[in-house]
């Protein structure tokens, strides 16, 4: 658990993010993430891995922070003010960052390994709201969840 004074997580390098229809890139922060810490040795077989890499990456996820580097980051959570701006574009450009890291360190390693659903959540006052994102061929698609659209069975 990562135990720092709340700062935005900025998408690193800036060329995992999507283009503006005008060209321009879609830089944006995401205010918290899940992610799993690699012991002692899964950090250096992740370290060997990457000086191997093709592309010449520093980093297994959409960021270079020195404290997130080396870790799998997914879960993403932007909390916004009940009045406040929508979170989804948020969620959707750092998703988006972190499937085209994942789609890159696939085809560098030359496996087929299928790229996962991504979870996010919006936090709108005190309303949750839980994200799926997908990578479908070039297009990313994030759709929303709720309770009342899961079927449980026994």
């Amino acid at each position: 658990m990562i135990n720092e004074p709340r700062k935005p997580i900025l998408v690193s390098p800036t060329e995992l993010l999507p283009l503006n229809p005008d060209g321009r890139l879609m830089s944006k922060k995401i205010d918290y993430t899940l992610c799993l810490e690699p012991d002692a040795d899964e950090l250096e077989k992740i370290e060997k891995v990457l000086k191997q890499m093709v592309r010449g990456t520093d980093s297994v996820c959409q960021s270079l922070h020195p404290m997130l580097k080396y870790r799998s980051l997914f879960g993403a959570t932007e909390i916004k003010k009940a009045s406040g701006p929508d979170a989804l574009p948020q969620l959707a450009v750092w998703s988006c960052a972190g499937l085209t890291k994942l789609s890159r360190l696939v085809q560098d390693s030359k496996t087929k390994l299928p790229l996962p659903l991504l979870p996010c959540w919006s936090v709108t006052g005190h309303q949750w709201q839980l994200y799926m994102a997908k990578r479908c061929s070039d297009t990313l698609v994030v759709r929303s969840l709720s309770l009342d659209s899961l079927m449980l069975t026994d």
